[in-house]
C-alpha cells in the first residue's frame, strides 16, 4: 500500500498550528494470524529505535472485534524474557507514550499532515459520507438550538436523545463503514442508523424553534420566522414555501415588522401541483437570533428592485461574474474580467478504474478517460431580479446527469448543483476544473483546521473546502459532498464517486461464480459553491461552510392573527 513517508517510527508530529503530538507507526500490523507471536515479535523488534529503549508490538485476532487468543496471552507469558534484550509486558499506547515522553526532544519532527493511505476510501460510498457529514451537522445545530433558543425545563430530556442520536452516528463513523469498505448486508442498517440520528435532530430543530416562536411578539399577519442559533450572523438567500390555503401567491409581498418592503422572486416549488408556491428572498438574521418577516396582501408598495443579473443559453452573469456556457459544462469564468479558466472548463468526464475499493496499491488515479460529458441545450430556469439560473441535462455513459448553475445578485459566487443517477461500473466520476493559470497556493479545509498541499497527481481527503490563489486573486469550492481531491498542474479534480465492487481486496474467493455488488449505484446529489475573491481567508471559508450547512430554520407562524376564537365544550353526537 502507499503510505506517507515518516522520519522515523517513533516521532513528533507538528500541526499547521505549532502544536505538537507523539506519534508511533504500527510495524507489521496490528492483528496476528498465529498463536505463535515470533514473528511478530521480530519484525516489531526489527523496527525499533533501540536507543529508545521501548517500543510497542501489536497483537491479537482482527476484524475489529476480536483481541487476544488465551494462546496468545499464554505465548507472552512464556516467553516473557525469551527474546535476547527484549522484555515482553502487557500494555497501552498510553504507557509507551509516557515511557519516551522524556526523550521527545532528541526524536524526528514530521510537520504537516498524516494523511494519505488507500485514496479510494476517500470517496467510495457518497451517499453514506454525505449522510455523515449532514446528522453530524444537523445533530450540531439541534445542540446549539437546545443550548440557546430551549427551554430550560426540557434540557435534561433533549439532551439524553441527543446524546442517542449522536451514539448512532459515532457507530456509523466506524472506518470501514465511513471509509465505505463494508459487505453489503452491512449498509441498510448503517443507513437505518445515520437515519435514525438524523430524525432526532429534525424533531429536536422542531420542538425547540416552534416552543420558541412562543416567546416572540404576536402579530395579525402571516409571519415566516428564521431562527439562527449559530454565534455568528447568518447572511444569504433562503426558499420557503408559505401556506396561503391553497391560494395562489398573486400580488403578495414581504416586508420586514417595521413595513419595510423586502425584495422576492418567485420560483418553482417542490410540489409540482397548482396552487403550490415557493419564494426565494434576501435573509439577515443576527447572532443567536430571530428575524420575522410578514406575508402581506395587496400590491407591493415598491417596485421590482433593480438587477445586475443577465442570463441566456450561453451566458449567466452579474457584475463581478461572466460564465460561458456551453454543452459540456461551463467554458468561461471571468472574475472582475480576469479570464481563470482554460480550453478545458469545468465539466465531468468518467475515468476508468480497476483498483480495489480501498484503492491499495496506488496513491492517484490515472487510468484513461473513458467518456466526456456532452449534454445539450442549457435551459434557463430563472432570470432575476435576485438570482439566475441555467440547467443542463443529458447522459454520461449509462449515467443521468443534470448540472444547475446559479448567480446571486451582487456576489462573487457560483451555485453548482449536480443531480447524477449513476449506473456505472470500475468507473469514477469526477468533476475537472481547467486552470488558466498555476496556482501560486493550495490549501484544503480539514476536520478542525486546513493544510498547505503541493500539486500533484496525488489523491488527497478534503473536507469542507479547498483553496487556491493566484496573484491577486483566490477561488475556493465549498462543499460537504465531495471529499476527495487532486491538484495537478492546472488541472484541480475533485474524484465524486467510484464503482468498484464491494468490499474487494482486488482478488476472488475460493467459491466465486461472478455475481458482484458495485458501490454508488443510483442517485447521488452534490451541492458546490465557487467563492472568489482577492483574499479568501481559511477562517472565513471554514465560516462559509458551516453557514451553508447550518441555515436557519424557517417556518410559518400564525400566532396572533385575528381568527375566530377557539370554542371550549362538549361535542354532540348524533345516533
Amino acid at each position: 500500500a502507499q503510505q506517507l513517508p515518516l522520519p522515523a517510527q517513533t516521532f513528533r508530529w507538528r500541526g499547521v498550528g505549532g502544536g505538537e503530538l507523539l506519534g508511533f507507526r504500527i510495524a507489521p500490523a496490528y492483528v496476528t494470524r498465529s498463536d505463535d507471536l515470533y514473528g511478530q515479535i521480530m519484525l516489531a523488534a526489527d523496527e525499533a529505535d533501540p536507543d529508545l529503549g521501548h517500543t510497542m508490538c501489536f497483537y491479537g485476532v482482527g476484524n475489529h472485534g476480536g483481541g487476544p487468543t488465551k494462546a496468545n496471552i499464554e505465548y507472552i507469558l512464556e516467553h516473557r524474557c525469551a527474546f535476547g534484550g527484549l522484555e515482553l509486558r502487557f500494555s497501552t499506547p498510553e504507557v509507551f507514550f509516557e515511557a519516551v515522553a522524556p526523550q521527545r526532544e532528541r526524536l524526528s519532527v514530521h510537520e504537516g499532515e498524516l494523511q494519505r493511505t488507500f485514496p479510494g476510501c476517500y470517496s467510495v460510498m457518497h451517499d453514506v459520507k454525505q449522510a455523515q457529514r449532514e446528522g453530524e451537522h444537523l445533530l450540531a445545530q439541534a445542540e446549539d438550538f437546545i443550548e440557546t433558543l430551549g427551554e430550560a425545563e426540557r434540557r435534561s430530556d433533549q439532551r439524553a436523545r441527543l446524546d442517542a442520536a449522536w451514539n448512532d452516528l459515532l457507530f456509523t463513523q466506524f472506518h470501514d463503514i465511513l471509509a465505505g469498505t463494508s459487505i453489503p448486508s452491512a449498509w441498510p442498517s448503517v443507513r437505518a442508523m445515520q437515519g435514525r440520528a438524523r430524525i432526532v435532530g429534525e424533531e429536536l430543530l422542531l420542538e425547540t424553534s416552534r416552543r420558541h416562536s412562543r416567546t416572540l411578539p404576536r402579530l395579525d399577519e402571516q409571519q415566516l420566522v428564521l431562527m439562527n442559533a449559530l454565534e455568528t450572523p447568518w447572511a444569504g438567500l433562503l426558499e420557503a414555501e408559505p401556506f396561503l390555503d391553497f391560494d395562489a401567491w398573486g400580488e403578495r409581498w414581504l416586508s420586514a415588522l417595521d413595513g419595510t418592503p423586502v425584495p422576492h422572486q418567485c420560483i418553482q416549488p417542490e410540489a409540482t401541483i397548482l396552487l403550490a408556491n415557493r419564494i426565494l428572498f434576501p435573509a439577515d438574521v443576527p447572532a443567536l437570533g430571530v428575524q420575522q418577516l410578514l406575508v402581506r396582501d395587496g400590491p407591493n408598495p415598491e417596485p421590482e428592485p433593480t438587477s445586475d443579473l443577465r442570463a441566456s443559453e450561453t451566458e449567466l452573469a452579474n457584475d463581478l461574474l461572466r460564465l460561458e456556457l456551453f454543452p459540456g459544462g461551463i467554458r468561461g469564468l471571468e472574475y472582475r474580467g480576469r479570464d481563470l479558466l482554460g480550453d478545458g472548463g469545468i465539466g465531468l468526464h468518467l475515468r476508468e478504474d480497476s483498483s480495489d475499493t480501498w484503492t491499495f496499491h496506488s496513491d492517484r488515479f490515472t487510468e484513461p478517460v473513458r467518456e466526456r460529458f456532452c449534454g445539450g441545450s442549457w435551459v434557463v430556469e430563472e432570470t432575476g431580479p435576485l438570482r439566475a439560473r441555467a440547467r443542463l441535462e443529458g447522459f454520461l455513459g449509462k449515467s443521468a446527469v443534470r448540472l444547475t448553475v446559479s448567480l446571486h445578485r451582487g456576489e462573487p459566487s457560483i451555485y453548482l448543483d449536480l443531480d447524477v443517477t449513476f449506473s456505472e461500473r470500475f468507473a469514477l466520476l469526477q468533476l475537472p476544473i481547467d486552470l488558466r493559470e498555476t496556482p501560486k497556493s493550495w490549501t484544503d479545509g480539514q476536520a478542525g483546521g486546513w493544510a498547505e498541499r503541493h500539486a500533484s497527481p496525488t489523491e488527497w481527503p478534503v473536507q469542507g473546502w479547498s483553496r487556491l490563489e493566484f496573484g491577486g486573486c483566490a477561488l475556493a469550492l465549498v462543499t460537504h459532498d465531495a471529499y476527495s481531491l487532486s491538484l495537478n498542474e492546472k488541472c484541480w479534480q475533485w474524484t465524486l464517486l467510484r464503482s468498484p465492487i464491494m468490499a474487494w481486496g482486488g482478488g476472488k474467493p475460493d467459491v466465486h461464480t461472478g455475481r458482484a455488488d458495485h458501490t454508488d449505484q443510483g442517485v447521488h446529489r452534490f451541492a458546490f459553491v465557487l467563492e472568489l475573491g482577492e483574499t479568501l481567508a481559511p477562517e472565513a471559508l471554514d465560516a462559509r461552510a458551516r453557514q451553508l450547512a447550518q441555515p436557519p430554520v424557517v417556518f410559518d407562524r400564525y400566532d396572533g392573527m385575528n381568527r375566530p376564537p377557539r370554542t371550549s365544550g362538549t361535542c354532540a353526537h348524533s345516533s
